[in-house]
Formats: structure tokens, C-alpha cells, sequence
């Protein structure tokens, strides 16, 4: 998801950077990571020379090239300014660092570059006096629906364990410990699996109105603050309703469903950890969400 959806960042390069990452080699992948307030970048002659890491550069062990966002840019000491840069991932360092219970196959671990010299072809910067304009580092329009991508593959984890719990009650196992030969015929059971096939439709719901918000839009076209901020409360909303059918699905599946040979069990783990990524997390949505709709003060979320 991280690379589909960053393969569309690299629309804010210029066409030369554009080129030197897919000229030569098409199927190249590419990355892209918020960087840590320590990172920082310094001009140079022709570019930057820029140290800086991202601690969850998602794909990056497998990944060709990698887009590190908000960097710092100092100037004789001070803080000048912000920038985006473009760096191949030859000249990163990759540290072991995702010991997380889910997403164990995204490969989110720390990245670092440490006083690279970055071309000034390969940069995007955004001065000091402009920094209330970040969407000349990363588009918010383009931002929340790069955030799709993710949002599919969690929706898309409700779904397959939906499949995997259905499957078994087809094949007629029994409850343990009950009178049921056949767990579809009781009716709890029955009336657990149409609760969570019911809360999976309804995330699906959500998730394809967001789509369909993107799909709707000219190109070049931005949403409003308003309108960002509703697509990812129907996106928050999404994950909410897959998670509570997931849950309900756990419950019918029983203690079987958490054995490691049991792939619901990855399915929900991605899903609960997935579904709390800083740019899908329900509490701060919520709160961006009321003061768009009120009014009040600005964005409390970068670049949305």
C-alpha cells in the first residue's frame, strides 16, 4: 500500500527526478517517510548535504528509491526553511527496528542517511516564510487519498477473515463443549456471523464513499479543508466498523482462530495495528473533523 500509494508523490518532482528513478528501470519501487524533528538539511553547492531518518520507512528493505519528507533546512544555524528529498537507497541505512505485533510483512523499520549530498534536481524546498503552505511539500488532497491505499488492505483484512469464518461454518464443525454438531446451526452463531458480514459491508460502504470523493475530483483538483477532513472521518469510520466485525468473527471462530497456522489471526492483528496509523487514527480525525466543521482554528494535523 506504502508504495502505491508513494508512487503517486513522485508527481510533485520535477520530470528529471521523475526520470532518473523509472528511466532506466520501470518497475522501480519506491517509498516514501516522514522524517523526525532532528533530521536536518544544509545547502551546499548544487543541493544539500542532508542526515535525517525516518523511523517507519515502510518497504524499505525492498525498495529502490525513497521520498523523506519534512526535513528541517538550516541555514548557518537557523531554521530556514522545510524540505522533501529524493534519495536512492543505496546510501540509506536500514535499522531492524518493526518488532510490532501486526503488518510484520511491511517491512516498517527505521531508515536513516547520514551527510548526503542530495542534487538540487532531486529536493523540494519550501522557505522559512512560507511554512503555513506545506502542500508545497506534499498536496493534502493527494496525501488523504494516498491514505486509500492503506485503508483497502485493512478494509481488505475484515473481508478475508469474513471469507476464512464463513469457510468453516461451511464445513460443519462443531462447538466444543455444546450439543451443536454444527456451529451454523445455532442460532447465536447465526446471529454473530450476519452481525460482523453486516459490519464489514459497512466499512466496505464507507471506504468506496471515499473513493468515490477522489474519483469525483478534476484533475489538478483539491478538496476543501472540510471536505479532507469528512473523507477521513469516513475513512476512520471504516476501520472502526471492520475492526467490530472482526471482533465478532474472533468470537465465532473461538480459541482456533489465534493458532499460528489460522490466517484470521494475521488478518486481525494487521487490522488492529494498521487501522492506528497516525494518518488513520480515530482521535485525532475526530478533532480535525469538529474544528472544520466549526470553524475553529486551524488544522491540527500536518499537511491535512
Amino acid at each position: 500500500a506504502n508504495h502505491a500509494a508513494s508512487t503517486e508523490f513522485t508527481l510533485i518532482l520535477e520530470a528529471v527526478a521523475t526520470q532518473e528513478i523509472f528511466g532506466d528501470n520501470p518497475d522501480a519501487v519506491f517509498l516514501s517517510a516522514g522524517c523526525s524533528p532532528e533530521s536536518h538539511a544544509e545547502r551546499v553547492p548544487g543541493g544539500l548535504k542532508v542526515t535525517a531518518r525516518a523511523p517507519y520507512a515502510s518497504g524499505c528493505e525492498i525498495s529502490d528509491w525513497a521520498l523523506l519528507i519534512g526535513i528541517p533546512l538550516h541555514d548557518d544555524g537557523k531554521t530556514t526553511g522545510a524540505v522533501n528529498v529524493l534519495v536512492p537507497l543505496a546510501e540509506a541505512e536500514i535499522q531492524q527496528t518493526w518488532n510490532v505485533a501486526g503488518m510484520r510483512g511491511t517491512g516498517t523499520n527505521g531508515m536513516t542517511v547520514t551527510e548526503v549530498f542530495v542534487p538540487d534536481r532531486r529536493t523540494l524546498v519550501v522557505e522559512k516564510d512560507n511554512l503555513d503552505r506545506l502542500e508545497e511539500l506534499l498536496n493534502p488532497t493527494e496525501l488523504v487519498k494516498g491514505n486509500l491505499h492503506s485503508l483497502s488492505a485493512l478494509v481488505g483484512a475484515a473481508q478475508g477473515g469474513l471469507d476464512i469464518v464463513g469457510r468453516s461454518l461451511e464445513k460443519g464443525r462443531p462447538i466444543a463443549y455444546s450439543t451443536y454438531r454444527r456451529s451454523a446451526d445455532s442460532p447465536v452463531i447465526q446471529q454473530l456471523f450476519t452481525e460482523a458480514t453486516h459490519l464489514v459491508d459497512t466499512a466496505s460502504l464507507h471506504m468506496l464513499h471515499v473513493a468515490d470523493v477522489f474519483d469525483s475530483l478534476l484533475p489538478g483538483e483539491d478538496l476543501a479543508r472540510v471536505d479532507r477532513a469528512r473523507a477521513r472521518m469516513h475513512s476512520a469510520t471504516a476501520l472502526s466498523r471492520a475492526r467490530e466485525g472482526m471482533q465478532k468473527l474472533l468470537d465465532v471462530a473461538g480459541t482456533s482462530g489465534f493458532a499460528h497456522a489460522n490466517v484470521l489471526q494475521s488478518y486481525w492483528r494487521d487490522l488492529e495495528v494498521g487501522s492506528r496509523h497516525a494518518m488513520l487514527g480515530l482521535p485525532m480525525i475526530v478533532e480535525d473533523y469538529g474544528r472544520a466543521l466549526l470553524g475553529v482554528g486551524p488544522t491540527i494535523t500536518q499537511y491535512h
